[in-house]
């Protein structure tokens, strides 16, 4: 756990100094933004992601692709090797571990935390994660300078946006820290590659 732990230290500093040379676009109302990264439906992201949750910590790096209608996400550890898979349908969600069991429900986030424990809002974070309010719940939110989300406040998470990178054309998150007090949980992700289309 230490290793990992490590991992995530090494990999966050190397993604927040990349983050740190992203260069601005023109200036763009709020709305515009979210209407354009709402109209993409190909998107992919690979990173890493560490997890406190009822005093246990986890690491894991990560590569989500999301099309129309599915939506897969590959969990793996530092050397790549499967650690699990996450595959979302309309009608139900998958998950296959590293020993091969596949176990199935209706809420991802049901998934994750029955077999692995890990406490993570996959449906909502599909949105977040680009940026995006949840269309699900009402929303609080500060935007920065560029007016992109700073803060999103959501079902009782807190989302923070640290840093962005542009994206043809796109500004799209490298780092957020999500934390839900009532339940301890504190998620940071930084994501090191994205690609659209």
């Amino acid at each position: 756990m230490k290793k990992k732990i490590a991992y995530f230290a090494i990999f966050s500093a190397f993604c927040s100094l990349l983050a740190g040379c992203a260069t601005l676009l023109p200036q763009q109302s709020y709305q515009t933004q979210q209407s354009t990264l709402k109209a993409l439906s190909h998107w992919r992201a690979s990173g890493q992601f560490s997890l406190h949750y009822q005093k246990q910590n986890t690491t894991s790096f990560f590569h989500w692709k999301t099309a129309p209608d599915t939506s897969t996400i590959r969990f793996f550890g530092p050397f790549g090797q499967t650690e699990a898979l996450l595959s979302l349908t309309p009608a139900k969600t998958t998950l296959r571990t590293a020993n091969g069991k596949q176990y199935s429900a209706h809420k991802p986030s049901t998934l994750l935390q029955q077999q692995l424990g890990w406490k993570i809002p996959v449906k909502p974070l599909q949105h977040w994660l680009m940026g995006l309010e949840s269309p699900q719940w009402p929303a609080k939110k500060t935007l920065d300078d560029q007016h992109r989300l700073k803060t999103l406040q959501q079902a009782g998470w807190v989302i923070r946006y640290n840093d962005y990178t542009v994206v043809q054309q796109h500004y799209l998150p490298t780092s957020l820290t999500l934390t839900h007090a009532a339940h301890d949980i504190r998620l940071k992700i930084i994501v090191s590659r994205w690609h659209l289309g």
